[in-house]
């Protein structure tokens, strides 16, 4: 069965669709932080591009955490992947950490994906990272794999944004020995909302309609539905879910642990205006 990890862009950024509360307090952060210990959850998920997220785990973050965080690549520029990661250490105030990923793994397109797949694999020939990989958006990214061949991924999974299931792709990925991780559990939280509290953009898609119909047939919430169904796929290694509260976090954990035994595939979502955040309009 998969592990949660916490995602941490709400420490740095005002983040996500449903979120009506702005970026986390320094000291909200601190007893987040205090009850993911508490409940077991062991890896912290962040990135360069989250704000100050980096920054507040570096005064916060204890050393029993295992830290992910992403690089953003700038092809326009003189690829020195090594500053960058120097960079993040310094504000996470670490020598080492457990993993290091592409924010984004259509650099690897560029003409120099060969020169970032190097400099990657000597971070970790180094010692400064455990883990190298990148961060994919559409499952047709795999075949980067010949340039960087990851230890560590991170794919958008949940119930509608079912892509990554298509063909075996999952299966494909472990027998190659690479770690997994879904981050969009939530969708940034559009399927932990009720209808009613949802922006009007979103009551175009027969597909969320659905899902509502869905919810209410069944005696489970919103949010044991949308965990059940990742913890269901034995493939995957870590759930990567954002919160900003220790109560929130606290709330995700019990529904983590709640059994549900419902069928998902007839869910699965094909439209990409739904199922991508980035293809939005700015609600």
């Amino acid at each position: 069965m998969p592990k949660l990890a916490l995602g941490t862009v709400q420490l740095g950024l005002d983040y996500g669709i449903s979120n009506n509360q702005g970026r986390v307090s320094i000291e909200n952060a601190q007893q987040l932080l205090m009850q993911a210990e508490t409940l077991s959850i062991d890896m912290l998920d962040t990135a360069a591009m989250y704000g100050s997220s980096e920054h507040v785990l570096g005064q916060i973050a204890n050393n029993s955490f295992k830290l992910v965080t992403k690089l953003a690549i700038d092809t326009d520029e003189t690829i020195n992947v090594s500053h960058l990661l120097q960079e993040s250490l310094i504000k996470l105030r670490k020598r080492t950490i457990y993993g290091v990923m592409l924010h984004d793994a259509s650099v690897l397109n560029s003409s120099q994906s060969f020169e970032i797949a190097m400099q990657l694999a000597e971070l970790k020939a180094r010692g400064l990272v455990h883990k190298i990989g990148m961060s994919l958006y559409f499952p047709e990214q795999i075949k980067l794999f010949e340039i960087l061949k990851p230890d560590i991924i991170q794919i958008p999974l949940n119930v509608l944004d079912q892509r990554f299931l298509q063909d075996g792709l999952l299966t494909q990925m472990k027998e190659q020995g690479i770690e997994i991780h879904v981050r969009s559990a939530f969708l940034q939280g559009l399927l932990l909302m009720s209808p009613k509290s949802r922006s009007h953009y979103f009551s175009q898609f027969n597909e969320l309609n659905d899902f509502d119909s869905f919810v209410d047939s069944v005696s489970h919430s919103r949010l044991e539905i949308c965990l059940s169904f990742l913890k269901s796929i034995d493939e995957i290694d870590r759930v990567v879910v954002g919160c900003c509260s220790a109560s929130e976090l606290a709330q995700i954990h019990t529904a983590w642990h709640t059994k549900v035994n419902l069928s998902y595939h007839q869910l699965a979502c094909t439209n990409n205006s739904l199922i991508i955040p980035s293809n939005w309009p700015h609600l």
